[in-house]
């Protein structure tokens, strides 16, 4: 233990330091207290229990208190402490239900960080419907931080007072496993500074911000004006970030929105929000597995509303927001466009869109995206300077119109590799069709060595085939869009009885060659193929391997 009085020019600094847990919590505590009240100090920094802190990342709080490893009963001196406590953390403590009232019932309005970790019997932070608050509480604070609180049900159970958390900049929640809901609407009410909210890990999580039952009173009331940064990962079961009317909400300052491994989630952003997305500088968005929309559709409520009002208010104030600069999609297997055709069945369009500020563009591992644009209309990229795409094997096409790239140089990255060819459709199409081709001869060479050693065995059966599929075809029959899927092979029971009957018609490789090329480039999965290459000459090609 460690106890340290600096006195120095007018300012008097008390340090107290002690590994030790809670055998020594109860008289250390109070010995400290006695200390503080018998002399006047600016600052302190008090750890009990101390373990690794994130106090030290945090900005330069005064007041300090730690504590860890400590039984709630042994926590009475602390009362009065917190009090006059700019930062607190609490890490392990024993027996703690409640932060408030179980550590006081003042409302801890000094306090303007907050971190609470690993205390898994706490079930609310404030409960205000088993204990109402004498006054105003959290008044001050600006950053919550909750970690490892596998108890946890809701940061405020019951309504708070007025000018409750009214200065809240941050909250962090990580690894919270019984919160079904994040902010709700008595919490939504009180966040009027608001700038970043991160979740992690939080599994049971079904919606971010719930204000379903939110009842305002003064009309033209909007929250969350304030939000710049949205952290959302690994939240499993989250099938909504937003649970409510959508009006009441405005997202005029986000900036910053990163969306990770939300396999159950549909839509990032309902109509209703789009208009409000003025600042939008950054979306990252991955392994979101369900996900069918980014930007939500509009729905027309009257017959003759006009055609190009809903679609400009998808594309005027969401993808073309004049401060949007990069966009992250990766991991989604559902997504089929970034920009939908919601109006195809109106003809051919000539809107333009533009993308003002957007700098880079990074799509990776869309196995289902077919384009950028499955809009008819041209689109200007005037600041796109990088363009990186990897792993989406069915994006033929960058869009169905023109699209304009003044800075786009030499800096497309296809799988790696750099493509310029005039323009970002003609490059993507030549690329794609040189994929089809790469996937055809290698599933032919591997076809061939499963045919050579199909031909020394004496005796084949499906049990014996299914095996030597998986090793000669399986990487690159299985590839989406590649040459397996369309000679019609599924890998399997089926396929493997069907290449045993067929190898009792062919006599030898030759034959077996003429015989699949034939039906793949008649098929409609290679008929670009087939336009790329006569079967004769690819015939010939394959025998020569």
């Amino acid at each position: 233990m460690v106890i340290e009085l600096q006195v120095l020019s007018r300012k008097t600094i008390l340090n107290v330091v002690s590994k030790d847990n809670a055998t020594l919590a109860g008289s250390l505590g109070r010995a400290i207290l006695s200390i503080l009240n018998s002399t006047s100090f600016e600052s302190f920094v008090i750890k009990i229990g101390y373990e690794s802190s994130l106090l030290e990342k945090s900005p330069p709080w005064s007041r300090i208190l730690f504590l860890a490893g400590i039984k709630y009963q042994e926590l009475d001196w602390a009362y009065s402490l917190t009090k006059i406590t700019d930062a607190l953390q609490l890490v392990r403590i024993v027996g703690l239900r409640n932060f408030l009232p179980d550590l006081g019932n003042h409302g801890f309005n000094d306090l303007k960080f907050l971190l609470i970790g690993h205390c898994g019997e706490i079930k609310y932070l404030v409960n205000t419907l088993e204990c109402t608050p004498k006054c105003i509480v959290f008044n001050s604070l600006e950053s919550l931080s909750m970690m490892g609180m596998t108890g946890l049900v809701e940061i405020c159970h019951g309504p708070l007072p007025a000018e409750s958390f009214r200065k809240l900049k941050q909250i962090r929640l990580l690894n919270c496993f019984k919160m079904l809901n994040i902010v709700t609407s008595n919490l939504l009410q009180r966040l009027q500074s608001i700038e970043s909210l991160e979740a992690q890990c939080c599994l049971s999580v079904v919606c971010v911000f719930d204000f379903e039952s939110l009842v305002i009173a003064k009309e033209g009331t909007k929250f969350l004006s304030s939000l710049n940064h949205l952290k959302l990962w690994d939240l499993r079961k989250m099938m909504q970030i937003w649970n409510g009317d959508a009006k009441l909400i405005s997202l005029c300052n986000l900036k910053h929105v990163s969306v990770y491994e939300c396999c159950t989630l549909r839509q990032v952003f309902p109509p209703a929000l789009l208009q409000s997305l003025v600042s939008l500088e950054h979306i990252e968005i991955g392994d979101c597995d369900s996900l069918e929309e980014i930007f939500g559709k509009e729905e027309e409520e009257e017959e003759d509303h006009q055609e190009n009002e809903i679609v400009s208010l998808k594309i005027d104030h969401t993808a073309t927001s004049p401060c949007l600069g990069n966009l992250v999609f990766k991991d989604i297997r559902t997504l089929e466009e970034i920009i939908s055709d919601e109006k195809a069945e109106t003809g051919g369009s000539t809107e333009r869109i533009t993308f003002p500020s957007l700098y880079q563009i990074d799509l990776g591992q869309l196995e289902s995206l077919t384009c950028f644009c499955a809009r008819r209309c041209t689109i200007e990229f005037p600041a796109l300077e990088v363009l990186d795409i990897q792993s989406c094997p069915k994006m033929e096409t960058f869009g169905r119109g023109d699209q304009v790239t003044p800075k786009l140089v030499n800096m497309i990255n296809l799988e790696g590799e750099k493509r310029w060819m005039d323009n970002l459709n003609i490059t993507l199409q030549q690329f794609f069709k040189e994929k089809q081709v790469h996937y055809f001869f290698l599933f032919f060479v591997n076809l061939i060595n499963l045919f050579r050693i199909m031909s020394s065995q004496t005796f084949l059966s499906t049990n014996t085939m299914t095996p030597l599929l998986n090793n000669h075809l399986g990487e690159h029959a299985m590839q989406p869009g590649g040459p397996g899927l369309g000679l019609g092979l599924g890998l399997g029971p089926n396929c493997a009885l069907m290449l045993c009957r067929r190898r009792l018609v062919w006599k030898n490789e030759s034959e077996m060659i003429m015989d699949l090329v034939a039906s793949s480039l008649s098929s409609k999965k290679w008929k670009n193929l087939a336009r790329l290459m006569n079967a004769e000459i690819l015939v010939r090609t394959l025998m020569n391997l």
